[in-house]
């Protein structure tokens, strides 16, 4: 395989990932907040507003 065709993969390859990253870094940080707010009395409307997004 030549390097410009193994460029062409890697780039391929490189924005799925990225996405699935920050896809995974939003969830978790979401994830994070709703447990801490119903943990400390939070609202429930808040709570529910970050579980029940579109």
């Amino acid at each position: 395989m030549s390097p410009s065709a193994r460029r062409a993969a890697r780039s391929g390859v490189a924005l799925p990932m990225g996405l699935g990253l920050l896809a995974t870094t939003c969830f978790a940080t979401i994830f994070v907040l709703n447990r801490t707010m119903s943990v400390a009395g939070g609202s429930w409307m808040w709570s529910a507003s970050l579980r029940y997004r579109d």
